[in-house]
């Protein structure tokens, strides 16, 4: 339910993007735990992602992914906090 929530209007690129809603999963804070899955396994804040500043990348290729990579992870946490 969580993978159709995140990919439901592109169903063929779930594999794509499973690392990143892992990630946006197991960062986000939950009431339950009263912390992020992440700082519950590994007794840690979650490392912090680049940050990625537009055309920092050496390559155009690099620079799209990155740019892809937050526009997907901006996508996740609204979808995840309407849901």
């Amino acid at each position: 339910m969580y993978l159709r929530c995140i990919t439901g209007d592109r169903p063929r690129a779930w594999l794509d993007w499973l690392p990143w809603a892992e990630y946006c999963y197991n960062t986000a804070y939950h009431s339950a735990l009263r912390t992020t899955p992440f700082q519950v396994v590994y007794g840690r804040p979650p490392p912090a992602l680049f940050q990625y500043t537009e055309h920092s990348a050496q390559t155009s290729t690099v620079d799209t992914l990155l740019q892809d990579r937050d526009t997907f992870i901006i996508e996740v946490r609204e979808r995840l906090q309407q849901a």
